[in-house]
């Protein structure tokens, strides 16, 4: 049966690891943001893999523009359904609860996710500071280790098998559930003040990720490249002035941060000065169509 690979990727990590599952299956991974801007998406694949990156984890997980793909996928009852998520922390905290929400969404327009798998792959913004239990740091070790894992799910898929310890990993949510509904608060908080919002805000986090530009930063080294505005997946960057200008509608992926060739743009959730992709990935793979006029 047909096999295609849909993916969404900032910092090249998921773009990656769809490229070897692709590979793996004999198709080539085809680009979310590409994509999505369609009314409706259809594919004659049999089987439809969906990589991601995990954002936000203890509040819904999954990001914008993929919960869009979904709603916009054809023929969602009749296709063969796998998710495979990428995160920075421990997977069974940070992967397994936007394997689930992503499961739900699924469900609730009439199809069913077959296999939920999921990698560790370097922290988008390099900080491990925030969780209590050490963890290797060294992105050249969580590589080289996420191979391994990437080959497991490739076979998987190919023999159409489940996810590895999937009872574990449910009772594993359940419990993780008080804890994330614990932690969503002070995650609403921090996102009004980058939103820079009210703190009385009844916006949801839905509504304020958009609005979190507000927080990014653009310093003197600026040359007015144009190379944020390639790689902007939903085109969020315009040139005004030959000056990057943010239009409110963000993913939250730290495209236009990483792929800086000045490093002049500092997202917020970014120590100032740490720059993390995939080194097996280019900024011109990154780089987006031209929008539809």
């Amino acid at each position: 049966m047909a096999v295609q690979i849909f993916y969404f990727s900032g910092t090249g990590n998921c773009l990656s690891v769809a490229r070897a599952i692709a590979k793996s299956a004999g198709s080539i991974p085809v680009s979310i943001p590409e994509v999505v801007g369609a009314s409706r998406i259809s594919t004659q694949a049999d089987i439809v893999g969906i990589v991601f990156p995990a954002y936000l984890a203890a509040m819904h997980g999954v990001p914008l523009i993929v919960d869009t793909f979904i709603s916009k996928l054809e023929d969602i009852q009749s296709k063969h359904l796998f998710a495979v998520c990428s995160c920075g922390g421990y997977e069974i905290v940070n992967a397994v609860p936007p394997l689930k929400n992503l499961a739900k969404l699924i469900r609730s327009l009439g199809g069913r996710l077959f296999a939920e798998f999921s990698v560790r792959m370097p922290m988008n913004n390099l900080n491990y500071d925030h969780i209590p239990i050490p963890i290797e740091r060294n992105s050249e070790v969580i590589i080289e280790k996420s191979k391994n894992a990437i080959s497991d799910i490739c076979t998987r898929i190919t023999s159409n098998r489940r996810e590895r310890h999937r009872f574990l990993r449910s009772i594993v949510n359940f419990f993780l559930s008080p804890m994330n509904a614990a932690l969503a608060k002070p995650s609403l908080k921090s996102l009004r003040e980058m939103a820079k919002q009210p703190a009385d805000s009844k916006m949801s986090f839905k509504e304020l990720i958009p609005l979190t530009d507000r927080s990014i930063t653009l310093d003197e080294n600026c040359t007015g490249c144009g190379a944020c505005t390639k790689v902007c997946p939903v085109h969020n960057i315009l040139k005004v002035e030959d000056k990057p200008v943010w239009q409110h509608r963000c993913e939250m992926c730290f495209a236009c941060d990483e792929w800086c060739p000045q490093k002049a743009i500092h997202h917020w959730s970014r120590a100032y000065g740490v720059k993390y992709h995939h080194p097996d990935v280019k900024a011109s793979d990154m780089y987006m169509t031209a929008p539809k006029a």
